[in-house]
């Protein structure tokens, strides 16, 4: 027993930064974890010794090493309780070994995301997904401050003594509202959205916290909150620079009219504009690199994904006017649309059957460009033109492809096969890093699996908010959040620029005639 209370307290000193110890405290710790290590010839064994003995107390714990200024995290691999300190606010699957609940109340919900979960990336979801369940932000602040206020603690973790416990209560607070208020600054509190008397009390009330956690001691803590609410500036709104000289293409002959696949319109508003040079003279796009064209491209399907609200994605496939409600998303699907016409297009009207063989193994090789620098969307939307119709019965052309650039097509169909929910795209998705790469995933794939996740209800019967398509639908918006916090800094070709996004289609009756 003696050897539990010890190893309790060290627990306790370790979750504390010790810096906001005193000497004596400190003194104190040290020469706890010198007794320890004197009695085990390792820390593993005394936290096995812990970890089994630790179960009367309503959970398991175990030590990591921290940094000064952060409160460290309990490792992942540690469960919760199964059974929560009260079963009205919150509910778990007992038959199951999911560490997360299945539901509970907001208040529930937001205590055990504070007190009892080990997982950061159940607390990212929540944070990406509440505002779709209809849940204010200001609700969040307030009944993070009432876990904060609490003066008895429920979920108890460690044998040590109240003080101790209450300490590493509020720690525990502290810390999940920074990663709270770090997340609403990469959007809410910046965004031109949102009202902006909302965002004043919001900011106002934050840093009422700020203050408030200061002076019960917890500097070290809530100084990188105030600098996150100091760079947190609302955006000032800009106007976008207009084109002095419009630029008309060089087929000024052929017609201009789209049928789009899945939307209507070939205006696309959420491209940013560009200065062009004052006069273009006409040309093909074959007298550009493959690479270069496809670095375009996906300089192009960048700017555009990173425009996306992740509202949009609620109300798309629900509202009738997608061009209002959901700006971005309908503009890159008219894009997809638009570019999957124009491979056509260069192909079908590219004259005699040799010279369409070129450039369907053109269109192929930038295709594979694409994969290569993870233009994942742009892949797509030439995959899908160069499986038209109007294309596939051009036997004569596509007799005159060789071995080696069929391979090559039917190797990247077969990554963007839509077998068993994409999993070789999912697959190689996953292993990439932004670090390294600039990636434009495909958008079709959020846009399928939120269409999926929207089908169960927000509340389960019990009147509980749904927890698990929270988790669901917070993954999916955080991934669409990770793959647009991308920078892609690269010299411009204006006339190339142009050029792809003043693409100039034929409707598809046309191009089966043509062919």
């Amino acid at each position: 027993m003696e050897r539990m209370e010890l190893a309790g307290k060290l627990i306790f000193f370790r979750t504390c930064e010790m810096t906001t110890l005193s000497p004596s405290e400190k003194e104190n710790a040290e020469g706890l974890s010198k007794k320890l290590k004197k009695r085990h010839s390792t820390g593993e064994n005394v936290m096995k010794n812990i970890i089994s003995k630790s179960k009367d107390y309503g959970g398991t714990v175990r030590l990591k090493n921290g940094t000064n200024g952060v409160c460290p995290v309990f490792l992942s691999d540690v469960k919760p309780r199964r059974k929560p300190s009260d079963p009205g606010e919150i509910l778990f699957d007992e038959l199951s070994d999911s560490r997360s609940p299945l539901g509970g109340t907001l208040k529930g919900l937001v205590r055990w995301l504070i007190l009892e979960n080990f997982d950061v990336r159940l607390s990212d979801a929540f944070f990406m997904a509440y505002e779709d369940f209809g849940i204010d932000h200001l609700e969040i602040l307030e009944l993070i401050r009432h876990v904060f206020d609490e003066s008895a603690v429920a979920s108890t973790l460690i044998p040590t003594s109240s003080t101790h416990l209450q300490l590493w209560h509020r720690k525990r607070v502290v810390k999940f509202m920074y990663c709270w208020t770090k997340w609403l600054s990469k959007g809410v509190l910046n965004a031109q959205s949102d009202s902006e008397d909302e965002q004043l009390t919001l900011r106002e009330k934050l840093l009422e916290c700020v203050e408030q956690y200061s002076a019960l001691g917890f500097v070290l803590d809530v100084r990188s909150l105030k600098i996150i609410l100091d760079k947190a500036k609302p955006i000032e709104p800009t106007s976008r620079p207009t084109s002095p000289h419009k630029v008309t293409s060089h087929r000024s002959s052929v017609p201009s009219k789209m049928t789009p696949i899945t939307a209507k319109a070939t205006k696309l508003s959420a491209l940013p504009e560009v200065t062009h040079p004052t006069s273009m003279a006409p040309f093909r796009f074959t007298r550009f690199s493959i690479s270069k064209i496809a670095t375009h491209m996906r300089l192009i399907e960048l700017n555009m994904f990173k425009m996306i609200n992740h509202k949009e994605f609620k109300v798309f496939n629900k509202t009738d006017d997608k061009t209002k409600d959901a700006p971005a998303i309908s503009a890159m699907v008219d894009r997809f649309n638009q570019v999957s016409s124009w491979v056509a297009t260069e192909i079908v009207t590219g004259g005699t059957a040799k010279k369409q063989s070129q450039l369907i193994k053109r269109f192929i090789g930038i295709a594979h460009e694409c994969r290569q620098i993870r233009s994942y969307n742009t892949l797509m939307e030439i995959l899908a033109g160069l499986n038209m119709s109007p294309v596939t019965r051009l036997e004569s052309a596509w007799e005159m492809v060789s071995i080696k650039h069929k391979n090559v097509f039917e190797d990247l169909e077969g990554l963007m096969n839509p077998l068993k929910n994409y999993q070789r795209y999912r697959s190689e998705l996953s292993q990439l890093s932004l670090g390294k790469f600039v990636v434009v995933p495909y958008l079709g794939i959020y846009l399928r699996d939120i269409t999926f996740i929207e089908e169960n209800e927000n509340k389960l019967k019990n009147g509980f908010y749904n927890f698990e398509k929270m988790c669901l639908l917070g993954k999916v918006l955080g991934e669409v959040r990770y793959f647009q916090n991308q920078s892609n800094s690269m010299e411009e070709d204006l006339l190339l620029y142009n050029f792809l996004t003043n693409l100039v289609v034929v409707d598809s009756e046309t191009l089966y005639q043509c062919s």
